[in-house]
């Protein structure tokens, strides 16, 4: 990552800055996996399970709060259940963001000779890599950050329904 961040001609300050930034996002992925496991346990000894709460609070079924209020219930501690909480908030957040430039996108294929909902359904499939989802994207004239989002969106959707 270091040695493309050089080739790209980043500053030794800017790649030191990127690699720490790579660094915390994993330490804080794996957290969340962590409280997410335990979090699942805790749960199902309850009857109810973490996804179909996540589910529910996607929905918009359940409000966020009640969310947090089942961790505790279940005797989730609040280091990880707040984290569990800020993560859901942000995929809520992401999907919310990627949801407003889905047209965007969308019409930004159709020009291109492309659909997003295909595109979508290829990567559902497996027929078409999350990566080259991306690249399709910006190959078409996509933004970047636009790309990213909605490519971010589809990826917790898979995520999810793997879950399920």
């Amino acid at each position: 990552y270091r040695a493309e961040l050089s080739r790209q001609g980043y500053t030794l300050d800017a790649q030191n800055a990127m690699v720490s930034l790579l660094e915390l996002a994993m330490k804080t992925d794996q957290q969340v996996l962590v409280a997410s496991g335990q979090a699942a346990a805790l749960l199902g000894q309850r009857g109810a399970s973490l996804s179909d709460l996540e589910r529910a609070v996607r929905l918009g079924v359940v409000p966020i709060a009640k969310y947090d209020d089942a961790l505790v219930a279940a005797g989730v501690n609040a280091d990880d259940a707040e984290l569990l909480s800020l993560s859901l908030a942000a995929q809520l957040a992401a999907a919310k963001k990627a949801g407003a430039k889905t047209p965007t996108v969308a019409s930004t294929l159709k020009a291109a000779g492309f659909t997003l909902k295909t595109l979508q359904d290829q990567v559902r499939k497996g027929t078409l890599t999350l990566d080259q989802f991306y690249s399709t994207l910006t190959g078409a004239g996509v933004a970047e950050a636009d790309a990213a989002a909605v490519t971010r969106v589809l990826a917790d959707e898979i995520a999810q329904a793997e879950t399920q």
